[in-house]
């Protein structure tokens, strides 16, 4: 008897490759959840030596790529980049960090943007999570009735 929703590619299968493409967003997001996380803990992180540059925010990008061994459309990573915009100054003379006109250039880090981007990537890592427990218990019952139609 064959199961043809389970064998309609050479590698498996969509429930299959719907694990693969959900394990890959899964990385993406916990990628997304460290880079948050990171920019928020050099948001005040100033240059060492006076003139310097101070911590430059960053920013991820994806893309959907099919992998060629399975054939599954799965999130991949497209770049790390540094964020463009422009660094906040403040007028501190005594800073260590300070150039001759007593600017501190500070990372162009918004609090408020890296929370909302924590938790944004939060919520997809666990709907990913959620729907990869779905598709894993579709695969133990679809193998559960297979076994009962064999005996």
């Amino acid at each position: 008897m064959a199961v043809t929703f389970l064998n309609n590619t050479p590698q498996g299968g969509h429930l299959f490759g719907t694990m693969q493409t959900l394990s890959s967003a899964m990385d993406a997001g916990n990628l997304r959840f460290r880079i948050a996380a990171e920019n928020l803990s050099n948001a005040e992180s100033t240059a060492t030596t006076p003139g310097g540059l101070p911590y430059q925010r960053k920013i991820a990008s994806f893309n959907n790529i099919i992998d060629k061994a399975t054939g599954a459309d799965v999130v991949g990573l497209k770049s790390i980049s540094h964020d463009p915009s422009a660094f906040r100054e403040e007028f501190q003379p005594s800073h260590p960090a300070a150039n001759d006109e007593g600017m501190v250039l500070y990372p162009n880090v918004n609090r408020m943007v890296e929370v909302v981007d924590a938790q944004d990537a939060n919520l997809s890592l666990r709907t990913a999570a959620q729907l990869y427990r779905m598709n894993t218990e579709m695969l133990r019952r679809t193998n559960a009735l297979i076994d009962t139609t064999k005996s």
